[in-house]
């Protein structure tokens, strides 16, 4: 492990008194507090690698992005507020690494590219070139991999383009630890891809009963993958409550499957977020080593995946199964 000191300065609020980072590795997420003075905080550890962290606050829920690297980094935050009312944090400026600007200055922008003014062609054919020119321009670099992380979860660009970019990276990006999940993940999105199969498995209900999933399908259903331990997990419940009626209001039934090993940990998660109007599935074996992870070839959480009642996937994002239901694309 090689330090790394994130000193945070957030320039227009003296009301936020705590900022917490969350730092990823793999589907791995370590968490940590810091307290604010003076409107400065700072966070110090250990990396094996540069990496991503998402900074949020006692006030401030929706999290940023920072690239953290073996370095000292200078972060200014600036709180902005949304039309609807909802506060965010924007970074005014970054300095100490190169990388950790690019991050901000470059690779966020990114996200401009999904302007309604663009179709999704030009999008895919934008953004393509966005990763390939910086993936050619830095096969060292573990931020490259990131971005081609980040398009297979997010993004629409074709998973064998996305491969032959990642097979131009340094081996020692590729062999590393997050070179080795990345291939992974791929191949958890190449098993969901659009038009696929689901595996039809036997899988124990909240009453202990084994019921196939073929059962469970009689018409267009979301599969949510999920934990008790995973956060971001908890906040998707929050939204997927909100918009219940939607679902209801379009047919969609939901089947959570966990990858729980604690039973009381499972029910009671499932009771706190108020989703008992699913159907709730878990073999409790635990974790992405679990049966049902590896034959879904689940390897991060959040996930989902939508069906239809020959099992189809028809979408395996869960903000553009949102966006296609209100859309009436799926009939």
């Amino acid at each position: 492990m090689k330090p790394f000191r994130l000193e945070g300065t957030i320039l227009n609020s003296d009301t936020i008194k705590e900022v917490n980072i969350s730092i990823f590795w793999e589907h791995t997420i370590s968490s940590e507090k810091a307290k604010v003075i003076n409107q400065k905080f700072v966070f110090e550890g250990g990396l094996e690698h540069p990496t991503l962290a998402l900074i949020s606050t006692d006030m401030i829920r929706q999290e940023f992005g920072v690239w953290l690297v073996n370095d000292t980094i200078q972060v200014d935050f600036e709180v902005k507020k949304r039309k609807t009312g909802s506060l965010y944090l924007h970074t005014k400026k970054v300095s100490g690494s190169q990388e950790s600007i690019d991050f901000t200055t470059r690779i966020a922008p990114r996200n401009a590219m999904q302007s309604k003014k663009f179709s999704d062609a030009q999008r895919k054919k934008m953004v393509f070139q966005f990763l390939e020119k910086y993936v050619n321009e830095h096969k060292d670099s573990y931020l490259s991999l990131q971005n081609l992380s980040n398009e297979i979860s997010f993004g629409g660009c074709d998973l064998s383009s996305i491969e032959d970019l990642y097979e131009k990276l340094s081996e020692e990006v590729k062999l590393s630890d997050s070179g080795k999940y990345f291939k992974k993940k791929l191949a958890k999105y190449r098993k969901n891809t659009v038009g696929n199969r689901i595996p039809n498995i036997k899988i124990p209900n909240q009453t202990g009963d084994s019921v196939m999933l073929s059962s469970l399908i009689k018409g267009k259903t979301i599969i949510s993958f999920w934990a008790s331990w995973c956060g971001p997990c908890r906040e998707k419940h929050k939204d997927m409550v909100k918009n219940q009626k939607l679902f209801e209001d379009k047919s969609i039934k939901i089947i959570g499957i966990s990858l729980d090993d604690d039973q009381q940990k499972w029910l009671k998660a499932i009771k706190t977020d108020n989703i008992n109007w699913w159907t709730n599935l878990s073999d409790l074996k635990g974790g992405f080593d679990s049966k049902t992870a590896q034959i879904f070839k689940i390897t991060s959480v959040p996930f989902m995946i939508l069906v239809d009642d020959k099992m189809r996937i028809l979408e395996n994002d869960y903000q553009s199964i949102l966006v296609n239901l209100r859309k009436q694309v799926y009939k």
